[in-house]
């Protein structure tokens, strides 16, 4: 494993020492198995009574615990469900259960049955279902496993047709299998797809060899020993929440409490006080789980009774890492034990199974300060922070895979150039279909199948750097959104539009910008401004941060005519665009203390249009403290979206507005209601709200019924 072995090289002594005495401490599962089933029936064996999963609610208490015994045995009770109901081995199953252990049974018990595992939301929501009508489609599956509570919440006339469901629970009241999988490890294992929310979302398939492959990989450069604990929060649909936080604990013997993503959406602080009560040695996230966490105010983090001086690795990955942020965390928790050396800067991606490169928690983040300019440019040249036109880049660690980085031309870049990085090993996947050549690149000098990651990037002193993307992929709270998608409801609106060339471009760090073209006698631009930011967010969750209207034709394009994005973005940054018309979003400090939210107001014996206008008032309150606005620039009949409400700040204000209603609401609230006029008329309808929530929401306030 040459990048393991590079990556100890680069250890000073005393480091690499115990890195290798960690590696000495392998368990017995290290035994070569055939399949993640098979490595589970091996630990229910021979550590029957090891704690394996616990499942934490919204409370932070654990209401369900899972030993390698009592998995194993669920497992092959699902598996004996799916044997019994005829789904033959290789065959796909879409697993569309809620985060939970009964996610994880119904994981493991699909791979016992031989079958492939297709993970994916609960088809619940708009955006949802149309994922699992493209999943569902592109794999041929005709089985699905979900909870109940699913089942009966779903919308059978949304649903594909093709679909057969078990309920997860009907499969674990049921007797056990009678045998293993005997899945080999080329079998495949899941389909994980790409985190999109709006484009086609393109899936690999990843077979058991992979998984195996890539855990020892995170196993190594994590320096998982079965002492660890781990404590995980990320949607288990996803890469990194599924192969991080699923199969990896599994494979290296080390307990994991999992909880909900709206667990810490609701408050990320429940993520840190969940590992101040687990005592978890190795959590993570997307860079803006740590922003998030800042956010709270000092009062907040003080009555959280933290203690993170357990925290060994924290891993920050599946978008851009910022130096920024690595330090303001750092600083702000180091009273309650956090240590900046925890820090472990991750790249990955679903092609690849899931990591790539990783920095060692041995020492502190690297950091390297860069000329923008040159960078713009595709080259390095080192400078300092002094320096007014310097970028600093985190370093993503040692490779842990055989990376290559490629010029545009084909060529290999030298140490300072950038270029494409390619990857290549026993933990890149196939797609699904034939729907990516990216999965036949090869080099002259090299037969190994590479995978093009559409990522720029650079190797320095052995350490890798990740600078941009070559993909039209925009990137928001380490999801993936296709430029063209973006482009495409923006020239929708219009019928003029139709032909008009666009550009999407940004990221969570430089912030996300729409450029379009209009007519120059355009009768109404301030509207259509506005138009554009109600539909990026109502149809893709996104909260732009700038929006240019310049007139027809003026764009840079290819000799074909298509539109060049990176030259738009260049223009745009140097000031060289003319625009007829633009729209800017209020610049906010990410760390900025955001007020507490309102509560509701109470509502009991109220006339119901007196009801409607407080509740109005109460929204508009609502939406100017979660966007840091002026409560009198809300306008009760605009878009939520027109003010940049995007999907995280709606999943926060739908959790606050649930608290304060005593009823459970979805965060497609504001974009089915996507008005505080709209939304007010729902919450205030006896046949939604009853007068007993109302009263009881008046009562939850301090005010009398």
């Amino acid at each position: 494993m040459p990048g393991a072995c590079l990556y100890l090289q680069l250890l000073a002594r005393p480091a690499r020492n115990a890195v290798l005495r960690a590696s000495q401490h392998r368990d017995a599962a290290m035994n070569p198995t055939q399949s993640l089933d098979a490595l589970l029936d091996w630990r229910a064996e021979n550590q029957p009574d090891l704690p394996a999963f616990a499942f934490m609610d919204s409370r932070l208490d654990i209401v369900d615990t899972d030993s390698y015994a009592t998995l194993a045995l669920a497992a092959s009770r699902v598996a004996a469900a799916l044997r019994a109901a005829g789904v033959a081995p290789g065959a796909p199953v879409i697993l569309a259960c809620a985060p939970g252990l009964d996610f994880v049974r119904a994981f493991y018990g699909i791979l016992r049955a031989g079958a492939v595992a297709l993970p994916t939301q609960p088809p619940t929501e708009k955006n949802a279902i149309a994922r699992l009508e493209h999943v569902a489609a592109g794999s041929a599956a005709t089985w699905g496993i979900a909870t109940r509570a699913t089942l009966a919440t779903r919308d059978p006339a949304l649903q594909p047709a093709s679909l057969r469901w078990l309920a997860v629970e009907d499969c674990l009241a049921g007797p056990p299998d009678a045998g293993p999988s005997g899945n080999r490890p080329d079998a495949i294992a899941i389909h994980q797809y790409s985190s999109g929310t709006v484009g086609v979302p393109h899936g690999v398939r990843i077979s058991h060899r992979n998984l195996l492959h890539n855990s020892e990989l995170i196993r190594r450069a994590f320096v998982h020993t079965s002492k660890q604990r781990g404590l995980v929060w990320l949607p288990p649909y996803h890469d990194m929440g599924l192969i991080g936080g699923i199969v990896q604990p599994l494979y290296a013997g080390f307990r994991t409490t999992l909880m909900a993503p709206r667990t810490f959406l609701r408050s990320p602080l429940n993520w840190l006080r969940a590992i101040t009560m687990t005592g978890a040695t190795t959590s993570g996230g997307p860079n803006f789980a740590y922003e998030s966490c800042l956010a709270a105010s000092d009062d907040e983090i003080e009555r959280a009774n933290l203690d993170l001086s357990r925290w060994l690795v924290a891993f920050n990955g599946a978008e851009t890492v910022n130096p920024a942020t690595l330090r303001q965390f750092a600083t702000r928790f180091r009273r309650f034990g956090f240590r900046m050396a925890s820090f472990t800067s991750c790249y990955g991606l679903a092609e690849a199974t899931l990591i790539v490169s990783a920095s060692s928690h041995l020492h502190k983040p690297s950091l390297l300060d860069v000329d923008r300019n040159a960078l713009a440019a595709g080259q390095i040249r080192l400078t300092t922070k002094a320096d007014r036109e310097h970028r600093r880049l985190v370093g993503l660690g040692t490779p842990l895979q055989a990376v290559r980085v490629i010029k545009q031309d084909g060529s290999e870049a030298s140490p300072y150039d950038v270029g494409e990085i390619w990857v290549a090993g026993d933990s890149v996947a196939e797609p699904v279909g034939d729907e990516d050549s990216a999965f036949h690149a090869q080099l002259p000098d090299d037969p190994a199948q590479y995978v093009r990651t559409g990522d720029l990037g650079f190797v320095y002193k052995g350490e890798l750097y990740v600078v941009g993307r070559s993909k039209a992929i925009v990137i928001v709270r380490g999801r993936n959104h296709h430029a063209e998608d973006m482009e495409a409801s923006c020239r929708a609106l219009e019928p003029a539009l139709a032909q008009m060339g666009a550009a999407a471009f940004g990221d969570d760090e430089a912030g996300i910008a729409v450029v379009l073209e209009v007519p120059r006698r355009h009768p109404d631009m301030p509207g259509l401004l506005e138009r554009v930011r109600g539909a990026l967010a109502e149809q893709h969750g996104i909260a732009v941060d700038e929006v240019v209207l310049v007139r027809e034709r003026s764009l840079a394009r290819t000799p074909s005519g298509k539109i060049r994005r990176s030259a738009v973005a260049a223009a745009h940054r140097a000031g060289r665009l003319s625009p007829l018309s633009s729209w800017r979003a209020h610049c906010q400090e990410t760390s900025r203390t955001r007020p507490p939210l309102p509560a509701m107001p109470a509502l009991a014996s109220l006339p119901r249009e007196t009801a409607l206008a407080q509740i109005r008032d109460w929204l508009a309150a609502l939406l100017a403290a979660e966007l840091n606005m002026q409560k009198a620039d809300i306008n009760p009949d605009t878009h939520f979206g027109v003010y940049g409400l995007d999907s995280f700040a709606a999943v926060n204000l739908a959790m606050h507005i649930g608290d304060q209603s005593r009823v459970d609401l979805e965060a497609t609230l504001f974009w089915d209601y996507p008005n505080c006029t709209m939304l007010s008329e729902f919450l205030v309808d006896p046949a939604r709200l009853g007068a007993a929530e109302l009263a009881d929401a008046a009562l939850a306030t301090g005010a009398e019924a």
